[in-house]
Formats: C-alpha cells, sequence, structure tokens
C-alpha cells in the first residue's frame, strides 16, 4: 500500500539519519554505552541485527548497570534468534528496574518464540490484566481454557505480522478442543489469517 511503503520509507530514513549522527557522536566520545546503545539501537530498526548486537554489547560492558541498555541489548539479541541470551538480558533489565512491564511483555515474546510457552504466557498476561477485555464496544471476558458451552473464542491479531503469525499457530489446537475460532485483525493481516487452519471466521478489526 503507498500510504503504508511512504510511512517506512519515513521511518528508514529517520533511522538512517539517527545512526549517522550516533556514528559522529562516536567520533568524539569513543565507547560511550548509552551512544553505542542508541546506534545499535537505529541499526536494528534497519535490520542491521548482528551489528546491532556487537553495538550493545559494548554498550553493555561499559555501562552494566543500565536497565535500558540490556533492555535493548535483549531485543536485538532476539531479533537475531538468540533467545536464550535474549531471555538472559531482559532479566538482567528487570533485576535493575523491577517496575517494567513492557519489558515482561517483550521477554514474554523471547520465551514464546524458546518454545516455553508456561513462562510466556505468564507475561503476557501483562498487556490486558483485566479479567475482561473491551472489544468492539462490549466487554470479552478472557478465556482462561475452560469449555466455552457453544460460545464462540475472538482471537485478535495485533499490528506486528510477525507476532501474528506465533500467535496463530494455536488457533488449530484450540479448534480441536471444539472451540468456534473467529479471527480479528488490521487489513494487512487479513490474508495471513484466511490462511489459518481452525478458523470458523475470519472479520477485519472494526468491520
Amino acid at each position: 500500500k503507498p500510504l503504508l511503503l511512504f510511512a517506512f520509507g519515513v521511518q528508514a530514513g529517520r533511522a538512517a539519519a539517527s545512526v549517522a549522527c550516533f556514528r559522529r557522536s562516536l567520533r568524539l566520545r569513543p565507547g560511550h554505552a548509552p551512544t553505542l546503545s542508541n546506534l545499535g539501537n537505529a541499526l536494528r530498526s534497519l535490520g542491521e541485527t548482528n551489528d546491532a548486537v556487537e553495538l550493545l554489547r559494548q554498550a553493555s560492558a561499559g555501562d552494566p548497570g543500565s536497565p535500558e541498555i540490556a533492555y535493548n541489548f535483549a531485543l536485538a539479541l532476539r531479533d537475531a534468534g538468540q533467545v536464550v541470551d535474549a531471555v538472559r538480558w531482559f532479566d538482567r533489565s528487570l533485576e535493575l528496574r523491577p517496575d517494567r512491564h513492557s519489558v515482561r511483555i517483550e521477554r514474554g515474546l523471547a520465551h514464546l518464540l524458546g518454545g516455553n510457552f508456561t513462562a510466556g504466557f505468564a507475561d503476557l498476561v501483562l498487556r490486558h490484566p483485566a479479567p475482561v477485555v473491551p472489544v468492539r464496544g462490549k466487554s470479552w471476558p478472557r478465556w482462561d481454557g475452560r469449555t466455552l458451552d457453544g460460545r464462540h473464542l475472538l482471537v485478535r491479531a495485533g499490528d506486528d505480522l510477525a507476532e501474528t503469525a506465533l500467535f496463530a499457530r494455536f488457533v488449530p489446537l484450540a479448534a480441536q478442543r471444539g472451540v468456534p475460532v473467529i479471527l480479528e485483525g488490521p487489513d494487512d493481516a487479513i490474508p495471513l489469517l484466511e490462511t489459518v487452519d481452525g478458523a470458523a471466521r475470519v472479520v477485519r478489526r472494526g468491520g
């Protein structure tokens, strides 16, 4: 879609400009841990994962007491597929600053990628901690695995297609238990959702 491509281009352009700025800053202050972290984060947003990991490794060594640097390092490691190390650095960030729910949520995704579903979902429940979730003007109770007695299960896709693909693997498991599943997502996720086995219906977000 042209608008989405334009938006991505703007974001990529900003990230590239940030990379140039951070590199200039490092020439003035070599080894400055916060700048190394910022540069690594910018490169990660451009998909240059290996370079991001190395820079953030240097940043974490330079400032081992920074929860933000530990968090950025964990994100880069997760993007690089180094899930075990990523979880370890998410843990480190939380040791340094335990009150950050966003870090636990990202750690939950890392756990899921590594196949640790129990720990993953325990972290991800922080996204919607209340027992009911407001959707389409109504309050929907969160499913806890109990029999639905003919009621439908609404599964909502987020804006991250990679995350949507990750969670879509669980839809057939719910369908095998006799649960009618309705999938909801944004327009760009609909083609993916329509390929998911076990979905009784696919609807557009807000449609």
